[in-house]
């Protein structure tokens, strides 16, 4: 029997989730959580053969949530399951220590089997997003040297692309805003840019941003 830890949102899928592992023999629902405070408190308490943590749209909540479940128990296998396809939180979510990365676009077959290579100690990912995947890591490497950036950098660059004030962006990546400003410059010297209208422009042009 492989139990699971539901981290979801209200809102989301999560009823037709729970039916979906419900109707499965081998599948447990040992405990469901509806925030980070509540996960943690469960993670302390038992252990678990999968924590699947569910995100939404566009939310980087759930990565910071996945990076203290996995302080706190570093052998947690997580499985994320994001409500969109966009392949940055997969790649953040492995660099953060997730086990397997699934979107809502997968089938159900797709979703069982990820379950039980992450229960196992496997990797998921399915094809199509590891193609992705690649494919945006060569495009970022060559045109504009993502890879010289750091995990903060990243995260930074886009909360500025989106229009965040740099004193949003400071509380919410709990920083000073001395420090954003700092990765400011460094984003554009190392982007070879000028400026945020340059850096948004090709952001969109290689559709990391809409």
């Amino acid at each position: 029997m492989i139990e699971i830890l539901l981290i979801d949102h209200p809102g989301l899928c999560s009823e037709a989730l729970k039916q979906v592992l419900s109707q499965q023999k081998d599948l447990f629902i040992k405990n469901e959580a509806f925030s980070g405070m509540e996960a943690i408190k469960y993670i302390m308490q038992e252990d678990y053969d999968v924590i699947i943590l569910e995100i939404p749209m566009n939310q980087h909540d759930g990565l910071k949530i996945m990076k203290q479940i996995k302080d706190i128990k570093p052998s947690s296998n997580i499985l994320v399951l994001n409500m969109n396809s966009e392949i940055q939180y997969g790649m953040q979510a492995f660099q953060e220590g997730a086990s397997g990365y699934i979107t809502q676009n997968e089938t159900l077959d797709d979703f069982l089997f990820a379950i039980h290579k992450v229960a196992e100690g496997g990797k998921y990912v399915s094809q199509r997003v590891a193609e992705k995947i690649v494919t945006k890591l060569d495009s970022c490497s060559e045109k504009f040297g993502f890879s010289k950036l750091s995990e903060r950098e990243y995260d930074a660059m886009l909360k500025i692309a989106s229009g965040e004030s740099m004193k949003k962006i400071a509380e919410e990546l709990h920083v000073s805003s001395s420090s954003i400003s700092t990765y400011h410059r460094r984003i554009l010297n190392k982007l070879g840019l000028k400026n945020n209208a340059e850096l948004i422009r090709y952001l969109m042009e290689e559709k990391i941003i809409n």
